[in-house]
């Protein structure tokens, strides 16, 4: 795991670190409730659940484990549910997940449409003016 400081990156990824660290650190005003479109679209390592498939513990109500739920989901947060993009850009309603990721490129907002159409690129685009942070689109 890397390590990151506001003293190891440049400008440009200490101002979007320092966006995502309020983020995780305020209060929470979002939930997932029945979303489970990172529970599908995502890896799960820890049951051996490859991407696009849809996870065994998924339900109507959302996860069916969710207080016992591996650690790759509990420490998983969307932007959506950092608190970026209208309530409408919730992953399962829009069509698209996207998530803060810090890799060689540094701090970048990543984007997967799973469900193609013109709301996944608006919500994309709506979470990306809000997080100020330009969109990878993925997948």
């Amino acid at each position: 795991m890397i390590e990151v400081t506001e003293h190891n990156v440049p400008e440009q990824d200490r101002r979007a670190l320092r966006r995502i660290s309020r983020r995780y650190s305020g209060d929470p005003v979002r939930s997932c409730g029945s979303c489970t479109a990172c529970c599908d679209m995502l890896a799960i390592p820890e049951h051996g659940k490859p991407m696009n498939t849809p996870c065994a513990h998924s339900c109507s109500s959302g996860c069916a484990i969710y207080a016992a739920r591996p650690d790759s989901c509990q420490s998983f947060k969307c932007a959506w549910l950092m608190g970026y993009g209208k309530h409408d850009d919730r992953p399962d309603k829009c069509g698209a997940l996207a998530d803060y990721r810090h890799d060689r490129l540094g701090w970048k907002l990543y984007g997967l449409i799973f469900n193609p159409g013109e709301e996944a690129v608006a919500s994309l685009e709506r979470i990306s003016l809000s997080a100020g942070v330009d969109v990878l689109v993925v997948g």
